[in-house]
């Protein structure tokens, strides 16, 4: 962070400011003129056709309602969401396994690259379509990263109607760690319920679905639907289902050797 702030108050400092001719009507080929985001700044929303009206949204919004000077508040927007962006970046390597040190020096590379500190001195999308983005990639990093003892039992349960023993070792660890117990992971495994109603509908269902190429019987969704999941959960299920079945092909198809622990039904 510290570093990313340097490299913007060096620039700041030797002259290198958020450039208010951008502002200008003549200049803004992508925007509506300020005078129209100042006096509506959701009108883009219905009046702007030639680009994505968001944008033009938010520089409205900084038009009309910020106390500060326009070029002052819109630099230092653009600069807090690169610094945040950098952050957002760090920590997708670092779920990813990157050292703590490299990670810190990738983000710190990326986000003070120079084309990409440039953009943050005039009116474009980049300072904000960038952050956004990773913020995005951040989000479903960490989503994936704290699998719920549902969908780890989702994973298995597809894993072991696949019969790719690699899968199973692996969903199998990953539910003992998340907190499934042995006898669980045991029945799990064997196609057996696991003893929760609710679970135990979902589980069905994934079951189902992965033996029969996606299909499932009206029954057995209307089942689930009972206790209590909705369509959008048994949509997202689905979701689980297919990253198994990708990983369980992949893994068959690599004819990769099995080199994982013995886990709960070989004890």
């Amino acid at each position: 962070m510290a570093a990313l702030l340097a490299v913007r108050v060096v620039l700041w400092a030797t002259g290198n400011h958020f450039s208010t001719n951008h502002i200008e009507p003549y200049e803004m080929w992508h925007l509506p003129p300020p005078e129209a985001l100042r006096s509506n700044p959701f009108g883009a929303l219905w009046d702007q056709h030639s680009q994505p009206p968001l944008f033009a949204v938010f520089v409205g919004l900084v038009l009309r309602w910020s106390p500060l000077p326009d070029a002052l508040s819109l630099q230092i927007l653009f600069t807090a969401a690169a610094c945040l962006a950098a952050l957002a970046l760090f920590d997708i390597l670092r779920l990813c396994g990157v050292r703590r040190w490299v990670a810190a020096v990738a983000a710190v590379v990326v986000f003070c690259d120079p084309i990409l500190v440039g953009y943050e001195l005039v009116l474009y999308h980049e300072p904000v379509v960038v952050p956004l983005v990773t913020f995005v990639i951040w989000t479903v990093a960490r989503y994936a990263a704290r699998p719920t003892l549902g969908r780890l039992g989702l994973m298995l349960a597809t894993a072991t109607v696949d019969r790719s023993e690699y899968a199973q070792r692996i969903t199998s660890m990953l539910a003992l760690q998340a907190g499934w117990s042995h006898d669980q992971v045991r029945s799990l495994r064997a196609g057996q319920d696991v003893g929760d109603e609710r679970v135990d509908a979902l589980i069905r269902l994934v079951r189902e679905a992965a033996a029969s190429f996606g299909h499932v019987s009206d029954e057995t969704w209307e089942s689930a639907q009972r206790v209590g999941w909705s369509d959008e959960q048994l949509t997202e299920a689905f979701a689980y289902l297919g990253l198994t079945v990708f990983t369980a092909y992949f893994l068959n198809y690599a004819r990769t050797e099995l080199d994982l622990e013995p886990t709960a039904k070989e004890r």
